[in-house]
């Protein structure tokens, strides 16, 4: 089995929206070092966590899918 891939989409996103991974865990109600593990591709990320992201920061569900799934093992 493979090492897991970072969700590069879900870094570009807060990159672009020009927050550190502890800002962006506040907006989405997760610690910091969920939200690290969930960017790194360590953890899958919660069903509210996703629909989160997508009504916090108005992200299409199709780009959010893109995010879940972005993930390999």
């Amino acid at each position: 089995m493979g090492k897991a891939q970072k969700r590069i989409k879900l870094k570009q996103l807060r990159v672009a929206l020009d927050l550190s991974q502890e800002q962006m865990a506040e907006s989405l109600d997760v610690s910091r070092s969920m939200y690290a593990a969930i960017e790194n591709g360590q953890r899958y990320g919660t069903l509210k966590f996703w629909k989160t992201l997508e009504v916090t920061h108005n992200v299409p569900k199709a780009e959010v899918y893109e995010m879940m799934t972005e993930i390999e093992f």
